[in-house]
């Protein structure tokens, strides 16, 4: 006798057993019916529970395209849209899988004269999206994946931002016109590595001075120049050195680190991005 039919038959006998009646040993046809049965559902399974794992990857995708797009990248926000096409693409699938519905094999799919059930095709269609999915993106944006935790830019906004007590009401440079002034964040999932800094700010002929950084025990400070005459467009700044987190969760600061002589206020911080090394958006 097979082992897998054997299996079948000792769990026959077993429930039999518990109701007082009778089992006899299920013939090789029966046996396999109900394997293939079980594999079906076993598929299913697996099919509702990716599927759910990828809809919180899409939502997680969504709001970095919204703050690509907050920022005005418009490469970066077509190449997550890209990303979510494909998510969009494996969530149908994985949905008519956990149906217990089927679809013919597409070309490519199995080998030549290969005939295998349908539930191993659901197998072999489920393992090849946690592949996809599971692999580092080199093509594109770092994104944190939600089926691996790869790394992906923060924007930091400063309407989310704690702020110096007293003075939280204050808006733009009438906020950092005082030296105590500050813009903290707690990032509770923040993926350790290595990120750069980005200030994004506007700044005015009576703007400068020095913003100081703080953020996984390290420290750093730029200097922020004075601004343009007439000019208020968003500036950028790139903060000297790498942010290293080494464990998830950081708080990240920024200080006024004191105003230029003859200057009325430091900057009007508007965000803060932290981006992988090497990998800008």
């Amino acid at each position: 006798m097979k082992f897998r039919h054997l299996l079948l038959t000792v769990a026959a006998l077993l429930l039999a057993g518990a109701v007082g009646a009778q089992s006899q040993e299920p013939t090789d046809e029966n046996a396999d019916l109900e394997l293939d049965q079980m594999e079906s559902r076993l598929q299913e399974q697996r099919a509702i529970a990716m599927r759910g794992r990828l809809i919180l990857f899409s939502d997680e995708l969504r709001k970095l395209q919204a703050q690509y797009k907050a920022a005005g990248d418009a490469v970066s926000a077509a190449t997550v849209q890209s990303e979510l096409d494909s998510a969009a693409l494996a969530v149908k699938r994985l949905g008519i899988i956990a149906r217990g519905q089927s679809e013919p094999p597409e070309a490519g799919e199995l080998k030549e004269d290969e005939k295998i059930s349908s539930a191993a095709l659901a197998a072999r269609r489920i393992d090849a999206i946690a592949a996809k999915f599971n692999q580092p993106r080199t093509d594109g944006p770092a994104v944190k994946n939600a089926l691996t935790g790869q790394l992906r830019p923060r924007i930091l906004k400063i309407e989310k931002a704690a702020k110096t007590p007293g003075y939280s009401s204050y808006e733009g440079g009438s906020y950092w016109a005082y030296e105590s002034s500050y813009a903290g964040w707690t990032l509770n999932d923040l993926a350790p590595g290595d990120y750069e800094i980005q200030l994004r700010y506007s700044a005015g002929t009576e703007s400068g001075g020095k913003a100081v950084i703080k953020a996984a025990g390290q420290r750093f400070e730029i200097t922020i120049p004075k601004g343009e005459k007439g000019v208020r467009k968003e500036l950028t700044l790139t903060v000297p050195g790498v942010l290293k987190v080494k464990d998830p969760g950081v708080d990240f600061r920024v200080e006024n680190g004191g105003i230029e002589t003859k200057s009325s206020y430091l900057w009007n911080l508007h965000a803060v991005a932290l981006v992988p090394a090497g990998k800008r958006p």
